[in-house]
């Protein structure tokens, strides 16, 4: 099976250009700019090095790959309608930025203030891969993350960016999944200084606060 990307000549940027990339993504832990360039050299969707492109039809070919999937990203707040969150960088491990903006508007009266847009997008990640994802504006209280069409054998592990150090709780198909450096002899969120225990053999919904 063979998976296609669309790719149009002329101006690429068509608004979404580098400068467009959230600014928490480009700064280090340390506070400092970092040179995005290097940390991230390519854009657009995550792609395998077998991936050719083809200049007679502006596609890139990835042949015998099938282990693409859609990624929705929602936010489930009341005001997922009304406040803008794009453009959402979803950067991949292997050096990729994908810039993605949400549905356009379906408002009613053709004016700014009614303007109304639903905060969910869709990105095409690759099994098998780390991805972080940052928001341009203030990350929502709630938001779900599905992956289409996907069965136990497709794994991705996903890390989001939170301005605020207030308790973050997950959940999987409903149910709490505590974070793997939680302290369990506390009747509150106590957080160990501790790696990461989360990897793409971890099960749904395993996580990490990292503060």
């Amino acid at each position: 099976m063979n998976l296609f990307f669309f790719f149009f000549k002329g101006d690429q940027q068509h608004g979404v250009g580098d400068y467009r990339i959230p600014s928490v993504a480009l700064a280090g832990p340390n506070g400092q700019q970092i040179n995005i360039n290097l940390t991230y050299p390519y854009r657009g969707i995550s792609r395998l090095p077998s991936c050719v492109y083809q200049p007679s039809y502006q596609m890139w070919l990835c042949p015998n790959t099938t282990n693409y999937r859609m990624l929705i990203i929602e936010s489930m707040d009341s005001d997922t309608e009304t406040r803008r969150l794009s453009p959402v960088a979803v950067m991949s491990d292997n050096g990729y930025i994908d810039l993605i903006n949400g549905p356009q508007d379906h408002g009613w009266c053709n004016g700014y203030t009614c303007q109304k847009r639903i905060s969910t997008f869709m990105a095409l990640v690759e099994s098998g891969h780390h991805y972080d994802i940052y928001l341009t504006s203030t990350t929502p209280n709630q938001i779900r993350f599905r992956i289409l069409n996907a069965d136990t054998t497709i794994r991705v592990s996903l890390a989001l960016y939170y301005s605020s150090l207030q308790e973050i709780d997950v959940y999987a198909n409903s149910i709490y999944v505590a974070p793997t450096n939680i302290a369990t002899n506390f009747s509150f969120l106590m957080l160990l200084d501790q790696s990461n225990g989360v990897s793409l053999s971890s099960s749904a919904g395993a996580n990490f606060f990292n503060r």
